[in-house]
């Protein structure tokens, strides 16, 4: 025969008779990226027999906690609930439930008798946002009155689907932080924006600046791409960007006999119409030419006579 000690009833003013315990967690809701990624709860033991409690969790996000505690009469501990924030990508709000159970008290066996205690918290997973544009060629230094275009390619990860990102061109001057546009200088580039699907958006856009037709002096500055999101100051000395030099247009004719381009690139001929130009000079020689002839004709029958 299988024998076995009961938990015997003890009169009212004694301490409670059937095992039990008390379990809460001091925080109510914990947002990651923010608060710390764990939660502390604490278990008390109000009765007079030494318990072993079995803990349990419940949530879409992993936790990580103790298995089991043993608490002496009327003892009392607190326990830490780690969260793994990496096994949940989605922005939003994620409920944790903790529970505890009495599964030996004075090392008998009494789960069938004993109720399980709960609690629970929220655990937000906050949204975040990582953009990053890869530009193509463009800037350098020209002459006041061209156009400035060029592509880029903006792309973005993100934790919250349906968030849009405008990107937009903007113009920083040498030495400043803040975007800067001088009267002439206009953006003519079409919109470009994506949307966060499936934690990640992309799109390739073009962008056209318009520089002044004149300006008196030399601008020097970068052209950037940010968007919607950004929150901080920017300047020329970061890698995404393109340097811009605008001049004052040259005047003059200006054709330089020493330099390697040739007097024809310099005069800004092309070759169809070197025909044409050879054609008017050659003609301009002839007439020269007949002129020249005559008046010798002439010059000669003056002095015969």
């Amino acid at each position: 025969m299988v024998g076995f000690s009961p938990i015997y009833l003890q009169a009212s003013a004694q301490p409670a008779i059937i095992p039990e315990i008390t379990l809460e967690c001091l925080e109510d809701s914990v947002e990651i990226g923010i608060d710390a990624a764990f939660v502390t709860c604490e278990i008390e033991n109000p009765t007079q027999y030494v318990e072993k409690i079995e803990l349990t969790s419940e949530s879409d996000i992993n936790l990580a906690h103790p298995e089991e505690i043993t608490l002496g009469a009327g003892d009392s501990q607190q326990f830490m609930v780690a969260i793994d924030s990496s096994s949940a990508s989605i922005f939003g709000d994620y409920e944790a439930n903790i529970s505890a159970k009495v599964v030996e008290a004075n090392d008998i066996a009494v789960s069938l008798i004993t109720s399980t205690e709960s609690d629970s918290f929220i655990i937000t997973i906050a949204e975040t946002l990582d953009c990053e544009v890869t530009m193509g060629q463009g800037g350098g230094a020209i002459e006041a009155g061209e156009i400035v275009i060029f592509s880029a390619t903006y792309r973005c990860d993100g934790n919250r689907d349906g968030v849009k990102v405008i990107a937009h061109l903007e113009l920083f001057e040498h030495g400043g932080n803040s975007p800067h546009w001088p009267a002439g200088f206009i953006d003519k580039s079409p919109p470009c924006d994506l949307t966060i699907n499936n934690g990640d958006g992309v799109a390739s856009c073009q962008f056209t600046l318009e520089t002044p037709d004149e300006i008196y002096s030399e601008w020097k500055g970068c052209m950037i791409i940010l968007d919607n999101t950004v929150r901080t100051a920017d300047t020329c000395n970061q890698n995404t960007k393109l340097q811009l030099t605008v001049k004052p247009k040259s005047t003059g004719l200006g054709i330089e006999l020493g330099g390697n381009n040739s007097i024809i690139d310099q005069l800004g001929l092309t070759k169809e119409q070197l025909p044409i130009i050879g054609g008017g000079i050659g003609l301009l020689v002839i007439i020269i030419i007949g002129l020249v002839i005559s008046r010798r004709k002439n010059r000669d029958y003056e002095h015969e006579q």
